[in-house]
């Protein structure tokens, strides 16, 4: 008796994809989530002093690594939107 086939889960760009093929994507997702974006310093945060490392270079950093990370994540992800 032939194997059963596999259940239709989509169909993008006349490929046929199964439940299978479904859950992987959604587990290699959950395995590696989107980069989250730093939270912006407050006005309040800087104290104005000309401090050596201000609370906005350490925001710039993190957000030139944070837009790094995203370019790399939406390479591994290109089906994903935005």
């Amino acid at each position: 008796m032939p194997a059963p086939a596999p259940a239709l889960a989509e169909s993008r760009g006349g490929v046929v994809a199964t439940a299978a093929c479904a859950d992987n994507r959604r587990m290699r997702e959950h395995d590696d989530p989107r980069p989250v974006a730093p939270e912006a310093p407050l006005p309040g945060d800087c104290c104005d002093s000309g401090c050596d490392r201000c609370v906005y270079d350490l925001y710039n950093e993190e957000a030139a690594r944070y837009r790094q990370q995203l370019a790399a994540w939406r390479a591994r992800h290109p089906d994903q939107a935005s």
